[in-house]
C-alpha cells in the first residue's frame, strides 16, 4: 500500500522551485562563458548575471550595487561579522575599542564568527532569549555601549523558529548612534524568512542581511549580503575582484540566476504562504496537544514564522526518534543541521525551560507552502506510533 512521504525539514534544505530549475537548465546548456571574459560568451554570461542581480535588488527595494552574491548564509554572515569589523580595523579602529551585541541563539555561524573576533580583543555581549524565544528591543538597548560597533540579531531563529522585532530593533539602534553622533552596523541573518515575511531592506531598515538560496525553493550554494553602500567591508576570501572585490572567483552565473527567481517568487507570494502556513502550524499545534501525552511547545506560539512546530518529548531519545519516523516516512530534525547529526543539549531550548530533560529531547518539523492538514494529521499519527514503539521495547534514555 503506497504511504505518503512527509518531508518536514525544511528549515535545512527546501526542493528547488520547478521553474526555477527550468530556467537555470536552460541557461546551463548554453550559458558557459565567463562573465569577465570580453568575448560574445563572457558579455552574454556578465547580461545574465547583471539581470539577476537587478531581480534580487528589485525583490528587496534596494540597489543592484548593493546586492552581493555568495555561496549561502554561512559566507554571508562571515562576510558580514568579520569583514565589517576587519574594515574597521584597517581604518585605524582598534579590535580592543570594539563592541559586538547580538545573542545566544544566533545560528552558529554568527556565533564563531564573533568568538574569532573576540580572541582579536574584540568585545561581545551575548543576548539571552526571553521564555517565549525573544529578543526583545529593550534588551538590545540595555546592551549598547559607548564603543559599539555592531548588532546582528537574527530575523527568525532557526530553531525554534520565533520571530524577532527586527525592524524596531534596527530603527531604536540607529536613532540612539544619531543621538550619539556615531555609526552602529545593523546586521540580521534573513535566511529562514523569505517565504513567510518581507525581506524589503526599506521596510528592515538594516545595514547588512543575509539570505540564502536553499531555504526558499532557490539552489543550494546560493546566497545573497544585502549591504547599504556607505558599510565598508572587507573580504575574507582573496583572489580576484569579483562581487564588488568582496567574493573573488568566477560568478556561478546559474546559481545567482536561481537565487534571483526564488526571492522574487517568494516575496511575491509570502503573504499568501504565510496565511495558509498558520493555519497547517496551528492546527499541528492542537493535535500534539492532544494527542502526545507530555509534548512541550518551545517558543512563542504568535511570534513565529508559519512553517516551524519544535517541541520537546521530555524523557525520549529523539536522535534515535528521528530515525524511526525516517522509517515511517518522515523527515525531521532534532536541532539546526548545521550543528551536525549528534545529539545533546539544544542550547537554545536550554535558554527557554533551563530544563536539561527537555533541551535534551528535541523535535524541529518544518515544512512547505503545499504542506496540507492532511498531512499534518499523517505526521502525528506516525509520530505516536513511534513513541508507543519506544515505550513497549523501554528505550527511553533520560
Amino acid at each position: 500500500m503506497f504511504r505518503k512521504r512527509l518531508y518536514f525539514d525544511y528549515a535545512s534544505a527546501t526542493p528547488l522551485d520547478r521553474d526555477v530549475a527550468w530556467h537555470m537548465r536552460r541557461y546551463l546548456r548554453t550559458g558557459f562563458g565567463n562573465p569577465s571574459a570580453l568575448h560574445s560568451e563572457g558579455r552574454r554570461a556578465k547580461e545574465v548575471l547583471d539581470e539577476a542581480r537587478a531581480r534580487t535588488a528589485r525583490s528587496m527595494h534596494a540597489k543592484p550595487e548593493d546586492i552581493i552574491f555568495t555561496s549561502g548564509g554561512t559566507e554571508s554572515n562571515t562576510l558580514s561579522i568579520i569583514g565589517h569589523i576587519t574594515a574597521l580595523h584597517a581604518s585605524g579602529q582598534s579590535y580592543s575599542d570594539m563592541h559586538i551585541v547580538t545573542s545566544h541563539a544566533e545560528h552558529s555561524t554568527i556565533l564563531h564568527a564573533c568568538q574569532a573576533l573576540e580572541r582579536k580583543g574584540v568585545a561581545v555581549t551575548y543576548l539571552p532569549l526571553s521564555r517565549e524565544g525573544l529578543i526583545s528591543v529593550s534588551s538590545v538597548m540595555a546592551a549598547l555601549q559607548p564603543n559599539t560597533v555592531m548588532v546582528s540579531i537574527q530575523y527568525v531563529n532557526s530553531e525554534i523558529g520565533t520571530s524577532m522585532p527586527v525592524r524596531s530593533i534596527a530603527q531604536s539602534v540607529h536613532a540612539h548612534a544619531r543621538k550619539h553622533n556615531k555609526t552602529i552596523v545593523v546586521h540580521t541573518d534573513a535566511s529562514q524568512a523569505p517565504l513567510f515575511l518581507s525581506v524589503q531592506k526599506d521596510y528592515l531598515g538594516v545595514d547588512l542581511m543575509t539570505l540564502d538560496g536553499q531555504k526558499m525553493h532557490g539552489p543550494r550554494g546560493s546566497g545573497v549580503l544585502f549591504r547599504n553602500g556607505h558599510i565598508r567591508l572587507e573580504p575574507v576570501l582573496y583572489g580576484g575582484s569579483q562581487e564588488f572585490g568582496l567574493r573573488p572567483g568566477t560568478e556561478p552565473v546559474a546559481l545567482a540566476l536561481g537565487f534571483s527567481l526564488a526571492l522574487s517568487k517568494a516575496q511575491e507570494d509570502w503573504k499568501q504562504v504565510r496565511e495558509k502556513g498558520e493555519v497547517v502550524r496551528d492546527y499541528g499545534f492542537s493535535l500534539l496537544a492532544k494527542e502526545i501525552e507530555g509534548v512541550v511547545i518551545n517558543g512563542s506560539r504568535t511570534h513565529r514564522v508559519a512553517n516551524n512546530i519544535h517541541i520537546s518529548l521530555p524523557g525520549y531519545d529523539t536522535t534515535y526518534l528521528t530515525v524511526l519516523l525516517d522509517r515511517e516516512g518522515v523527515a525531521c530534525s532534532t536541532r539546526v543541521s548545521c550543528e551536525g547529526r549528534d545529539g545533546g543539549v539544544s542550547q537554545v531550548v536550554q535558554m527557554l525551560h533551563g530544563d536539561e530533560s527537555i533541551s535534551k529531547s528535541t523535535l524541529r518539523f518544518t515544512f512547505g507552502p503545499d504542506t496540507s492538514k492532511q498531512d499534518m494529521h499523517r505526521l502525528v499519527v506516525r509520530l505516536k506510533k513511534v513513541i508507543q514503539f519506544l515505550d513497549q521495547h523501554s528505550f527511553d534514555v533520560f
